[in-house]
């Protein structure tokens, strides 16, 4: 019966890793550049790749150049900022820091990547942030994967935004890389050692740089090195999760400026927060708070990462909302959400601006008010934009009286799990006599054979999922192997019975 049992189990984890597979779907997930942009390929994988050797960088000593079949993540519909266009995925991988791939969007649903031959396990990677915007390569990582759906993060850049040097490789090296070193040092530069950025390992066949941190992680080349070994299995602690603030949530620190709002007609007081950024120092957090028409607040990117707002002493509740949109851009209040917070971390929609609410392109620049019926009391609102426009906004002003905070947003079904998890642990051990547990096992043995009984209908499962969804994605057998085992299992359980 156990040997039963284990086949049963091995082909349920085939399967399992074949669904996996199948769920990362071509042109919904990723593209492949050969097929979308054959136009705008350039010489990827030409001459001039590795072109950290032009660099005066002596060749790597562990691990052969990889190359592959180059693919970009998309959101369904575009994969990079001109899509198609000159600056897609393949200009990270032609060797040439001049040109360099610009993502869509600041998202994890932004990338560039390739698949191998088979699975690799990476020795030293080389990045080139793209010219005159180093500090996007602050929160990018390179991940590897199996299946395409469970990354891992084998190198995790944090805490630096660019090279000491200036416009220069990166070289990530899972120890310390002293040749790396010695070479700034001879300029007199304290090089920092980007072995500590190195934080996984593994054996993948697809490889991609990704952003983690919303920023826009534009990338002028890349190049990975590495050795052939046994694909790493990914187990669910091994997968990175990556949490993207939204609308209702927001995932990173919030900045409080320290600066004061302008008080706009008897507008609420409050202290200029914000969070995610500016596009520049000159249209920061305080600019949408200042009483000053002409300035702006201009979000770092589009969308929920960004947002600027004010603190309050107290708990206020909304009655009213004015924006004012930045001068010849009135278009970009589109998708405008105005929330309510009180921890800085969940966040309440109070009013929304659509397409109908923005001025007219040709209008005098001008409030747009909004009426809020939310009585709640809130400490923390924003202006943020849901990613229709980019958010730009020259001034906010919000109205109100103090009320009572608004409830806590309710935590209880997470706190409340283990609760329900506790009688089940407590049914076999804290009421049963220790004389009795031989009779709590002969129960999970009985257990157990039920479940082998009913697995045949496991068996239908797979054949039906593998029919259908086989050719869109890149399984490389792992389907028939599946219903191999599975077909094994059914024929060796008739020989139990």
């Amino acid at each position: 019966m156990k040997k039963t049992l284990s086949l049963i189990l091995s082909a349920l984890l085939v399967a399992g890793m074949s669904v996996a597979t199948m769920a990362w779907e071509k042109g919904v997930d990723y593209v492949v550049l050969e097929e979308v942009d054959p136009d705008n390929l350039g010489d990827m994988y030409g001459d001039m790749y590795p072109g950290s050797l032009d660099w005066d960088w002596a060749e790597c000593t562990s691990g052969q150049l990889l190359k592959g079949t180059v693919i970009a993540g998309t959101d369904g519909t575009a994969h990079c900022w001109a899509d198609p266009g000159t600056n897609n995925a393949a200009k990270a991988f032609d060797g040439d820091t001049s040109t360099f791939f610009d993502p869509y969007a600041a998202s994890t649903a932004s990338w560039c990547g390739m698949i191998l031959d088979q699975a690799y396990e990476l020795t030293e990677i080389r990045l080139m942030p793209r010219e005159s915007w180093l500090d996007r390569m602050k929160g990018a990582a390179i991940q590897g994967s199996n299946n395409g759906t469970d990354w891992v993060d084998i190198v995790y850049i944090t805490g630096i935004t660019e090279a000491p040097a200036g416009y220069d490789y990166h070289v990530f090296t899972p120890q310390t890389n002293d040749e790396f070193v010695a070479y700034y040092a001879d300029y007199g530069i304290e090089q920092p050692d980007f072995s500590t950025y190195w934080v996984g390992s593994g054996s993948y066949q697809y490889y991609r740089y990704v952003n983690l941190e919303g920023v826009h992680g534009d990338l002028a080349d890349i190049e990975l090195y590495g050795n052939p070994a046994p694909a790493t299995e990914v187990t669910a602690d091994m997968a990175t999760v990556v949490l993207v603030s939204d609308l209702e949530n927001f995932y990173d620190e919030v900045e409080n400026t320290g600066t004061a709002a302008v008080v706009t007609e008897g507008s609420i007081e409050g202290t200029v927060i914000g969070g995610g950024g500016a596009y520049a120092d000159t249209a920061a957090y305080a600019c949408a708070f200042d009483g000053d028409a002409a300035t702006f607040y201009d979000p770092a990117v589009a969308g929920p990462k960004c947002f600027t707002g004010i603190q309050t002493a107290e708990p206020y509740a909304l009655t009213e909302v004015k924006i004012m949109p930045r001068a010849t851009l009135h278009e970009r209040t589109e998708g405008a959400t105005i929330q309510g917070s009180n921890d800085g971390a969940t966040w309440t929609t109070l009013a929304e601006y659509t397409a109908e609410d923005c001025l007219a392109a040709d209008a005098e620049q001008a409030f747009i008010s909004k009426t809020i019926t939310d009585t709640n009391g809130y400490t923390m609102f924003r202006y943020v934009s849901n990613g229709t426009q980019h958010g730009d906004v020259a001034e906010v002003c919000f109205y109100g009286a103090p009320a009572a905070a608004a409830p806590a947003v309710e935590e209880t079904p997470v706190v409340e799990e283990p609760v329900v998890e506790e009688p089940v642990v407590e049914e076999p051990v804290v009421e049963e006599p220790v004389a009795e547990e031989p009779v709590v096992e002969e129960v999970v043995e009985e257990v157990v054979v039920e479940v082998v009984v009913e697995e045949p209908v496991v068996e239908e499962v797979v054949e039906e999922e593998v029919a259908p969804e086989a050719a869109q994605t890149f399984d490389f057998g792992v389907i028939a192997a599946a219903a191999a085992i599975v077909s094994a299992a059914g024929y060796a359980l008739t020989k139990k019975r």
